[in-house]
């Protein structure tokens, strides 16, 4: 649980980092928002998951909503994109990785 809450903590202040960044009509406001958005998503699959394994058998039935969340963090790596791509656009934004034509 602990872990888990190091992961929520840290996932929040990548995001309020991008908002305060979007609000200040910041630079930096790309790559902060590739930093949240690979941050929150980890975060989020992270504890769905945890959270599924902590209720045990009723974690993934029609019973309770713990599968839901699950679900939902899959979905939203699909539409918004998986963590791995926002970190290569990070390393792409700070140097680290060389643009390649083909993606």
């Amino acid at each position: 649980m602990a872990d888990l809450a190091v992961l929520i903590e840290s996932a929040r202040a990548t995001c309020e980092a991008a908002l305060d960044s979007a609000e200040a009509n910041s630079t930096d406001l790309v790559l902060v928002s590739h930093v949240a958005a690979a941050s929150c998503s980890d975060a989020y699959l992270a504890v769905a998951r945890a959270m599924i394994q902590l209720h045990g058998g009723v974690g993934f039935t029609w019973e309770h909503s713990a599968h839901l969340h699950l679900k939902r963090a899959k979905t939203d790596q699909m539409i918004l994109g998986l963590p791995a791509w926002h970190r290569r656009m990070v390393g792409r934004l700070i140097g680290l990785v060389p643009v390649d034509a083909n993606q």
